[in-house]
């Protein structure tokens, strides 16, 4: 179902992705307004943002950040 659909995106071309599905993350490095249509924002993608994020939404647990996934 949609509820289980998650997207990442940081740029023009993914804000209506962001604004129209419920689990929308955009990474810190993302252009402002990818950001503000995101439902959440991760650290830049340089810093770990995607595996931060799948991390704090539940995605993968925390000993995914030792396996270096």
């Amino acid at each position: 179902s949609m509820d289980d659909v998650y997207v990442f995106g940081d740029n023009y071309n993914d804000i209506e992705m962001l604004k129209n599905i419920k689990h929308s993350v955009a990474v810190g490095n993302a252009i402002k307004e990818a950001k503000m249509a995101a439902t959440y924002v991760a650290p830049p993608i340089y810093e770990g943002g995607i595996l931060t994020a799948c991390i704090e939404l539940g995605l993968l647990d925390q000993s995914a950040k030792n396996k270096n996934i």
